[in-house]
């Protein structure tokens, strides 16, 4: 095996996980984990034990949990696929409620059953380990085998031929898989556990430096992991490899560097859809400005697996460019059975498609297909099982239809549920349009598994020292090769101690106690109202997507908000209420209209509920230990579900007071300083709350980091 890496220099923990791998293949073995920090040289490995396997004409799979990072590893090695289109097959799609003349009540499931038809000898190369879920994955639209994936890969890999064997590899230090908190294809007692010899190796000298400050920073990040005690956090950076940027300036620096986007430019890493959504829309506002729908030239993001539809098999993960798109939008909707408040009801779901053309890099022509509108233009992640089950009442919908012209004709008949209802499903354009997203802004679970030249990470909501959140950064600080724009970064240093006084009751609200700038204005609202107003607008907005209510009218005035809403029994509500100058709405909305039902009392708890609504603060501390105060309170704040709603720096009279929303509708907490930055007396207040318990917790966080 050496001979295949004689043509590059390899370190020591590399050698020492060449011979371990050499005699692993020779053994009797069945799992060989490989670890390794992110640069270190994992996938120079992976390129030379295939180049063995290659060579000595054995039989091996290369395969990694998500497309992205499939095409990495095919880029780099030649070889690549998903594990689940190497380990499943598509066996049935099962008609539920097929006989049923209530069309509401269809459904449908896939099946995909382990694959253990290949008994042929192999070695299985399984990279981005960390990704591969140990835990049941449910799902009412598919079953994969058992749901635990892990557990599926290790069935199709010694039910078929014992003698088979598997090489994990991948960084333990990475996000875990969604919806667990461990990587167990990484630990090794866990194969032990089952009865399987293992073996281990670890990497963790650096090879891909040259002075570059992502890989530094990774390993600051990464070291704190194996710390029990965490206090500090202070990354490095300079003016080309690790750049802090501030929030107000990732959308004029991304569109500078990339005012003609191309697959596999620099992205935006963030830690919400939300956040996702509106980085998205700014971008697209500027270098799209006069088009709010998709065009020609958009970078979109697939977000679900279609293997079967289009010329190519295209997975959750993979971006794309568009170069066509059709003016016209076409409408499906379907009856569907739907649970609100605790009841079952029939609604009508309507979507919206729309016809592109795009390519993806891994395939020369241009593809043609639907895409699902509404969801492209939403701030949420994915359709709802509502949307997804009024997809296939749709089909069948129209697949009865065409039963029915052509038994007019003459010609058979098929039932839902046969062969050929199955075949049509799988080629239909609507029931498979992609879910697509735009592609310049994304989570850090989807980029997972990828790499960008330059990478802009937003680590807002991801700041603190526990292991989720270090494993958030470390996984996102990871993704770039050559530059990293830092926005909201982790920073975090001991300081002096703090005089934290009583919470004080106070019965004003500043005028400044919201920082309101950033706050689009509603469609009721305009740059002359108060905007405040349009604030609580997307707040209810957001609120009532989970609802049957509908905002079909706001009647504003200087100070008196007046909402026109209506239910899906078409009943009106009017609730209003006044703000006062700082724009918080002390006295709380009310239905106007009572007849004393549940609906009402929803809707005034919607109204009056404290949001923690992120406002977009561009707050530049002018001074480092205020900068540490920053950090301190972001991160506190986080944990406890409070909102920064504005910041007051008066250097000149030694303090700084934040603004907040806590049990109250307003608080803040007031630090004073002495002229060498030494923090000396801390005073909280809260407005009209006689148990302000969040305030309270966040006093008691502050005299720990104090302590």
């Amino acid at each position: 095996m050496h001979n295949h890496f004689r043509h590059i220099n390899i370190n020591q923990d590399q050698q020492l996980a060449i011979d371990k791998i050499s005699d692993f293949l020779k053994s009797e073995d069945n799992i060989f984990i490989l670890q390794g920090y992110a640069g270190t040289g994992k996938t120079t490995l992976i390129k030379g034990i295939v180049n063995f396997l290659e060579e000595t004409k054995k039989q091996f799979n290369v395969m990694a949990p998500t497309g992205r990072a499939a095409k990495v590893l095919r880029d780099k090695t030649g070889f690549g696929k998903t594990i689940h289109s190497s380990i499943y097959k598509l066996e049935d799609l099962k008609s539920i409620n097929s006989d049923s003349k209530e069309l509401a009540e269809h459904n449908i499931k896939y099946l995909f059953p382990i694959d253990l038809d290949n008994n042929a000898e192999r070695v299985l190369i399984v990279d981005e380990a960390s990704m591969i879920s140990s835990r049941e994955s449910k799902n009412e639209l598919f079953d994969f085998g058992t749901n635990i994936l892990l557990d599926d890969l290790l069935s199709h890999t010694f039910q078929t031929n014992k003698n088979n064997k598997i090489i994990f590899v991948g960084d333990p230090a990475q996000l875990p898989p969604v919806g667990d908190n461990q990587s167990k294809a990484l630990e090794l007692s866990f194969f032990e556990e089952l009865g399987f010899v293992c073996q281990i190796a670890q990497l963790t000298q650096v090879m891909r430096q040259d002075d570059n400050l992502i890989l530094e920073n990774a390993n600051t990040i990464r070291g704190l992991l194996k710390e029990s005690s965490r206090s500090t956090i202070e990354l490095k950076y300079d003016n080309s490899s690790f750049v802090k940027l501030e929030t107000y300036d990732i959308v004029n620096k991304y569109t500078q560097l990339y005012p003609n986007p191309q697959i596999g430019d620099g992205v935006i890493i963030s830690f919400s859809n939300a956040q996702c959504y509106h980085y998205n829309f700014a971008i697209r506002e500027q270098l799209f400005s006069e088009n709010k729908d998709i065009v020609e030239g958009d970078i979109i993001m697939i977000n679900n697996n279609n293997q079967y539809t289009y010329k190519t098999q295209l997975f959750n993960g993979d971006l794309a460019k568009v170069v066509h798109v059709s003016n016209h939008v076409v409408e499906q909707s379907a009856p569907v059975y739907v649970e609100k408040n605790g009841k079952r009801s029939q609604e009508i779901i309507k979507l919206k498609f729309r016809k592109i053309e795009f390519r993806v890099p891994h395939f020369d022509e241009e593809i043609s297909c639907y895409i699902i509108d509404n969801l492209l233009n939403s701030i949420d992640r994915d359709l709802t099982l509502d949307m997804t089950r009024m997809l296939y009442i749709n089909f069948v919908m129209r697949f009865n239809s065409e039963q029915d012209r052509r038994k007019q004709l003459g010609l058979e008949k098929f039932k839902v549920g046969s062969k050929e209802f199955k075949d049509e499903l799988v080629k239909d354009p609507f029931y498979n349009a992609l879910k697509v997203k735009y592609g310049y802004a994304i989570t850090c679970h989807k980029s997972q598994g990828g790499e960008w030249d330059k990478v802009f990470i937003d680590y807002t909501g991801r700041t603190g020292l526990s292991n989720d959140v270090l494993k958030w950064s470390y996984t996102a600080t990871t993704r770039g090769v050559n530059t990293i724009f830092a926005i909201n970064p982790p920073h975090l240093t001991t300081f002096s101690r703090l005089k934290i006084s009583n919470i004080i009751n106070v019965g004003k609200i500043p005028n400044n106690a919201l920082y309101l700038e950033n706050v689009n204005c509603s469609p009721y609202h305009n740059k002359e109202h108060h905007r405040a107003k349009s604030l609580k607008f997307w707040e209810v907005k957001d609120a009532l997507e989970t609802t049957d209510f509908d905002i079909i009218n706001v009647e504003t005035n200087d100070w008196l908000e007046k909402y026109t809403l209506k239910n899906s029994s078409n009943r009106e509500f009017v609730l209003e209420a006044s703000h006062r100058g700082s724009g918080h709405f002390i006295n709380q909305f009310e239905v106007k209209n009572k007849s004393g039902k549940e609906d009402e009392e929803l809707l005034e708890t919607i109204f009056n509920q404290n949001y923690s609504t992120d406002l977009g603060l561009d707050y530049k501390p002018r001074a480092k230990f205020l900068e540490s105060l920053y950090f301190i309170m972001r991160s506190c704040c986080q944990e406890l579900d409070i909102a920064i709603t504005n910041i007051d720096e008066q250097v000149g009279k030694y303090f700084v007071q934040y603004f907040l929303v806590t049990d109250s509708i307003s608080a803040s907490i007031q630090f004073y300083f002495k002229e060498n930055g030494r923090f000396s007396t801390v005073m909280p207040k809260t407005y009209q709350c006689e148990n302000d318990q969040k305030l309270l917790l966040l006093t008691e966080k502050l005299e720990d980091y104090a302590s």
